[in-house]
């Protein structure tokens, strides 16, 4: 009796001994189960994560939406991910790689999270942004609050980030203590069916290697008892959303390793499939058939060990950055207004064979002289499409310049120029010659000079 009780207490893995006994099966229920008490004292860690995720084409996606009738496509694009974590005493230091199929460039990207305040820097792929616009080289130190002041910014650049408004919950899922709680959120049951692989060894350590057979429902339990648990405030209709999508999510596989003697979670490994039209909430039938596929492998390690994550010694302020960034934004729309009235005068200059007959030599923006280049009145009657075409680009010129630009013509020259938004001292300056430049003054004429 006493032999069959220690033997039904080894299998459910209420005793632990320091070697295995060959013949006796543990439960992998009961080892799961094990696995938040074991790791719910442990401060620091360092973890791996790689996600490949395969997808149709873009350029496939746009002809199948374009054709009545297709057959899902072969030709995919591939993004990988590879980012390194270091967790110490509710600190958190990050390493992200992306790489695609579709770009040359990789984007990198190191954050460093200490609670009260986020760091983060671009350590490569700064060329991916707008040409006009710039990241700081050096550390951007983001609190919570300038977090979710970003959410009117980006939405007004039609940007999407799922983050804003979440913060706090965001922030407390990159907390290490929180691994063991995650992971006991994950809805095993008795009846859940657990394929026991064989043994492996993870950096040295001797590990259990389990396949769960996932279930949509215990995906959508899931989904839901995390975002609940930590805070995010996720809307009805938002819900109706993610719900539609889990709902049609497909488990191709998910495994566990498991440490033997210490139940530690060591790796995991999840392969997803997600049909196309959910991904885009697009129900098209040419896209019926065709699916995003994401393989997320986590790797844990260093469990217990010293680690230090220093804090930044300098760094640039997050709304600092903002600021900076809404100006060279708007000095790129300037340059971009500066292009379409480049292109307006030239449709002047064939009409009326001159830019305008009369010149502009007060400069004046929003009075210029009668019959000049910047006059919607004084020019002849077939040119009223391309005055229309100046006159719009004008107004929206002068509604983000103001009364400091300049505006110059002559019949055979012109010239207009702005101080920059990100530097008053400076001025955009483009003219006849086909010259775009940036001048330390602002022209005195139909040059710029």
């Amino acid at each position: 009796l006493l032999l069959g009780g220690g033997a039904y207490s080894y299998t459910k893995g209420y005793i632990k001994l320091p070697f295995e006994i060959p013949f006796l099966k543990k439960d992998p229920h009961q080892i799961l189960a094990q696995v938040p008490n074991a790791m719910a004292g442990i401060t620091s860690f360092n973890s791996s994560m790689d996600i490949k995720a395969t997808f149709p084409q873009v350029s496939k996606i746009i002809e199948m939406l374009m054709a009545e009738d297709t057959t899902p496509t072969t030709d995919t694009d591939i993004v990988d991910i590879h980012t390194t974590f270091a967790y110490a005493d509710n600190q958190m230091e990050m390493s992200f790689l992306g790489k695609s199929t579709t770009s040359a460039t990789a984007l990198g990207l190191d954050v460093k999270n200490f609670g009260d305040t986020l760091f983060a820097k671009i350590s490569d792929g700064q060329n991916l942004l707008p040409k006009d616009i710039s990241l700081p080289i050096d550390w951007i130190s983001i609190s919570k609050n300038d977090i979710d002041s970003l959410g009117p910014l980006l939405s007004n650049s039609g940007i999407a980030v799922p983050f804003i408004g979440h913060t706090d919950a965001f922030l407390s899922l990159l907390a290490p203590t929180n691994l063991n709680t995650v992971f006991g959120f994950m809805p095993i049951t008795a009846s859940t069916v657990i394929k026991e692989n064989p043994s492996q060894k993870i950096n040295g350590v001797d590990v259990y290697h389990y396949s769960i057979a996932v279930d949509n429902a215990m995906i959508e339990k899931f989904v839901h008892t995390v975002a609940l648990s930590y805070g995010f405030k996720i809307t009805d209709e938002e819900w109706l959303k993610i719900n539609k999508i889990l709902s049609a999510t497909s488990v191709d596989s998910f495994e566990v390793w498991i440490g033997k003697s210490d139940r530690y979670l060591y790796k995991t490994n999840i392969i997803l499939t997600v049909p196309l039209t959910k991904v885009l909430s697009l129900e098209d039938k040419n896209l019926s058939e065709n699916k995003l596929k994401v393989e997320l492998t986590n790797t844990y390690y260093n469990f217990g060990s010293q680690i230090t994550i220093p804090r930044p010694e300098s760094s640039v302020p997050m709304p600092q950055v903002v600021d900076t960034v809404q100006k060279s934004m708007k000095d790129a729309s300037v340059k971009s207004i500066m292009q379409n009235l480049t292109t307006a005068f030239s449709n002047l200059h064939t009409v009326e064979k001159v830019y305008g007959p009369r010149s502009n030599s007060n400069g004046s923006c929003t009075n210029p002289a009668y019959g000049s280049l910047f006059s919607p009145t004084g020019h002849k009657k077939n040119a009223s499409e391309a005055i229309a075409l100046i006159s719009e680009n004008i107004i929206t010129f002068i509604s983000i310049t103001g009364e400091q630009s300049v505006c110059y013509s002559t019949p055979s020259l012109w010239a207009i120029a702005t101080p920059m938004v990100s530097d008053n001292t400076k001025y955009l300056c483009a003219d006849s010659s086909g010259s775009s430049t940036v001048l330390l003054a602002a022209p005195t004429g139909a040059v710029c000079k």
